[in-house]
């Protein structure tokens, strides 16, 4: 273990992050994600999911809480939370989770099974590393040629508040202090500065974080943040090719963000030049989140208006519909559907078939064919031109994905 990684360590053992109970972070569903790209996983065993920098825990306790078919390998070298985090698993009574302490800067201590593992994610850990670029190269060798690697680095135009705070407490706090003693005279200069008249919601917010999320944001030992140029060179560095972002609507320039004239501009723009352009304005996300996959691997193409009827959808693991209904006298009226994408806030869909595919899709948990979906809508009065279009919108929308041929040999 190399002094970096061992200060880390000592770091977090400290203050085991993040705070907070088991929860569902974004691509949680290992089927999705091998949905994504064009190589199928073999049949014949189950999905095995490797959290690379699992902490607490909180993460994978989630994805192997919603999935008890996968099988999720938690790797760390907080030995404190670790620990934790095997408790909360036996609390949960969890048999397909399991934990290890691992050196990321080495990957010392990992059992890679037979044809690597099919998901990795690696949420806020390889830009803590003294090389993220060997640590994400080590990545690469351990996931399975079909399979998707999940990364969350820093971005540097979204953290550019957090990083002129930390600025300011690196100059007035000494840091030859213990990390308790530079937590407390940190806390103190944060709330005075937070006080003082024209204090921006940033130093509010620094001051009101619990202890654990304050010394990740402001007094870090080691870490690297990244703007679209320079996470691209890192992705390539490591060996592997972007696949997709994780949410791609934060990464298109829109009116909120640059007006709707600009963004009228912007539309014509690839993907790459729109986040280059969010980030040159600073309208990045605060992180850099982002799906990998080997060079000889690829984004699998989505269906064509004509394919709609023989393919086989499922409905989007990270979406949830609100229904708002009126109860009258043996009669039940549906006045609102709304959906809710990932962290967004829930939209309104619109009355017509739109409404009706979603009030469908909301009851869906399995498998299905589009041709079901035409027949249930075309029953109900709408002609096939519009049921293709609805799901259409439906599909980049990402209410429903397509998941490979081998998960649904095996469901």
């Amino acid at each position: 273990m190399d002094a970096t990684t061992e200060a880390v360590r000592e770091f977090y053992e400290l203050f085991p992050y993040p705070s907070g109970a088991p929860t569902l972070r974004m691509g949680f569903d290992a089927r999705y994600l091998l949905s994504l790209s064009r190589k199928e996983r073999p049949m014949g065993r189950p999905i095995r999911v490797l959290d690379a920098g699992c902490s607490r825990g909180v993460g994978a306790l989630g994805c192997a809480t919603l999935q008890p078919d996968i099988q999720v390998l938690g790797v760390d070298i907080n030995r404190v939370a670790l620990e934790e985090a095997r408790g909360e698993a036996q609390r949960r009574d969890l048999s397909n989770i399991e934990f290890a302490e691992v050196d990321l800067s080495t990957l010392e201590g990992l059992e890679v099974p037979e044809g690597g593992f099919d998901v990795i994610t690696s949420s806020g850990v390889l830009h803590h590393l003294a090389d993220p670029a060997e640590g994400l190269r080590l990545l690469k060798g351990a996931l399975a040629p079909h399979g998707v690697l999940a990364l969350m680095v820093y971005s540097k135009s979204g953290r550019r508040e957090t990083l002129e705070i930390s600025y300011v407490v690196d100059a007035l706090v000494d840091k030859n202090q213990g990390l308790t003693e530079q937590l407390a005279d940190a806390r103190a200069v944060v709330r005075r500065l937070s006080e003082l008249p024209g204090a921006t919601d940033a130093w509010k917010i620094a001051a009101a974080v619990d202890d654990v999320e304050f010394v990740d944001r402001y007094l870090h030992i080691q870490e690297c943040v990244y703007d679209v140029p320079e996470l691209f060179d890192f992705i390539n560095q490591g060996g592997l090719s972007f696949l997709r972002w994780m949410d791609p609507p934060a990464w298109r320039a829109n009116a909120q963000t640059i007006g709707a004239d600009l963004a009228q501009r912007a539309s014509g723009l690839d993907g790459m030049q729109a986040a280059r352009l969010l980030d040159s304005l600073g309208h990045a996300p605060g992180s850099m989140e982002v799906y990998l996959c080997h060079p000889e691997n690829g984004l699998k193409s989505m269906p064509q208006a004509t394919q709609l009827a023989e393919t086989v959808f499922m409905v989007h693991p990270e979406i949830r519909f609100h229904t708002m209904q009126r109860n009258m006298w043996c009669a039940t009226r549906v006045e609102a559907v709304a959906v809710e994408r990932r962290t967004e806030e829930p939209v309104i869909v619109a009355p017509g078939v739109a409404r009706a595919l979603a009030l469908v899709l909301r009851d869906q948990n399995e498998p299905f064919q589009g041709q079901a979906m035409f027949e249930v809508l075309i029953q109900e009065g709408h002609s096939a031109e519009s049921v293709a279009r609805a799901f259409l919108h439906a599909i980049r929308e990402e209410w429903v994905y397509c998941p490979h041929m081998s998960e649904l040999l095996l469901s």
